[in-house]
């Protein structure tokens, strides 16, 4: 059907009949838009499952689901890269081949230099595996602090996923920034392969320089850790029987619809160590009411999770002590974690203050880092109040950078409104 077809088609209607043209015009629109926006290629390649999906990029971007499909959708000409970094890891399309460009042809298919390509061959031998990169951006208190990126290098592009802000000298991520893509998160890919373990990221050259996180936070470490800061291994036994220390994500694999950007997340400068109690508590509670609400209502936001302050307990005389990880008052444990939230079509913004400390006794002072106005906005959850589980409030993007130093300056006409429970 052409736009002349369309017209003849209306001017042979009945004289006067409005009903008739009405129909007409409706078919006529509804067939062109289907047609134009179904010119050129659509490769459902996220929909195979159990296999190892490859980095896709199309000019220079890391590639997402189309928002009405959930496919890959290329215009007539148009080249998409995909790539499988890491070290003997290749596409099925051509073993040994670790990345190839593939043209959107006329007949709507897919063309690489070995010949057609569909999304059954379209995956990696093994799972693509991300890198973290130092950039030359400074972030943080006074712009004292260094941004990372993590994300992928295929074919000399660099496709990054996830920011951070890291204090090389404490070993501590004062946060991480992300996406979160209300609008894609119905075609959010499921693992389909074991979680991944989290890495160091040696590639920077610059990241837990004489540390070893992935020892700092085994459980015998905690331990020993514990019962040297606290002066007493029976102290420390009673604490970690209630709950133990975990690599907390600051931007949560789940926030992401892809398995390479979910698997991008698991580095140690992106996660902070958070009581799991809390972890899987309150915290996930927030991620999770967030996540839901962003899918209901369409919502592509900006994220950015942090920490803040040092959280300490009381040793065997009552002394505070301040909890550190790794020698040197490097690894911080956090008092603080906080997820600031912003929505730039509606320029509004909250941001959620947790508190890292399930051994706090109710509504403690220190659990008051800004003015609570989850209420206010329709965020408040009753099981949030709960101190146990790392009690959470609510904080106007404003009173939250007055409050942390170095936090994002976002400039919010308002509170972003919440799915009021």
């Amino acid at each position: 059907m052409s736009i002349s077809l369309c017209l003849a088609l209306l001017a042979a209607r009945p004289t006067g009949d409005m009903r008739a043209v009405t129909c007409l015009l409706s078919l006529c629109l509804t067939y062109l838009a289907h047609a134009q926006r179904n010119a050129g290629c659509s490769v459902d390649v996220w929909r195979v499952k159990s296999r190892h999906e490859p980095v896709l990029a199309v000019g220079g971007t890391l590639a997402l689901p189309d928002r009405e499909t959930g496919q890959l959708l290329l215009p007539n000409g148009g080249v998409v890269l995909a790539g499988c970094p890491g070290a003997g890891n290749s596409l099925k399309l051509d073993k040994g081949l670790p990345h190839v460009n593939a043209s959107c042809t006329s007949t709507g298919s897919l063309q690489a230099p070995g010949g057609r390509v569909t999304a059954g061959n379209l995956w990696c031998e093994n799972r693509p595996l991300a890198e973290a990169h130092k950039t030359a951006r400074r972030c943080g208190p006074s712009g004292k602090l260094r941004v990372f990126e993590l994300g992928f290098n295929v074919s000399r592009q660099w496709l990054p996923v996830i920011e951070a802000c890291h204090d090389a000298d404490k070993a501590s991520t004062f946060y991480s920034h992300h996406q979160l893509l209300g609008s894609l998160l119905r075609f959010r890919r499921q693992q389909t392969q074991p979680r991944p373990t989290f890495t160091q990221g040696c590639e920077s050259g610059e990241l837990f320089l004489g540390v070893s996180p992935s020892n700092a936070y085994s459980p015998s470490a905690v331990q020993q850790t514990l019962s040297t800061t606290l002066g007493s291994e029976e102290k420390a036994r009673q604490l970690l029987a209630q709950t133990t220390l975990s690599r907390g994500h600051l931007a949560p694999s789940a926030d992401f619809i892809l398995n390479t950007q979910q698997h991008a997340s698991f580095f140690y400068v992106n996660a902070a160590p958070q009581w799991q109690i809390f972890n899987e508590g309150n915290w996930l509670s927030v991620e999770s009411v967030l996540r839901n609400h962003a899918q209901q209502q369409l919502l592509d936001l900006e994220v950015w999770t942090g920490t803040h302050g040092v959280l300490t307990l009381n040793d065997t005389e009552g002394r505070q002590k301040e909890l550190y990880l790794a020698e040197g008052e490097r690894m911080a444990v956090p008092l603080f974690f906080w997820k600031l939230v912003h929505d730039p079509k509606s320029g509004t913004a909250i941001a959620f203050v947790g508190v890292n400390n399930p051994f706090a006794a109710g509504t403690t002072a220190e659990a008051q880092l800004c003015p609570d106005v989850c209420g206010d906005a329709g965020w408040a959850r009753r099981k949030w109040n709960r101190p146990n589980k790392g009690r959470v409030t609510c904080c106007s993007a404003q009173e939250l950078a007055a409050a942390v130093p170095g936090a994002p300056q976002i400039h919010a006409s308002g509170l972003l409104a919440g799915p009021r429970a």
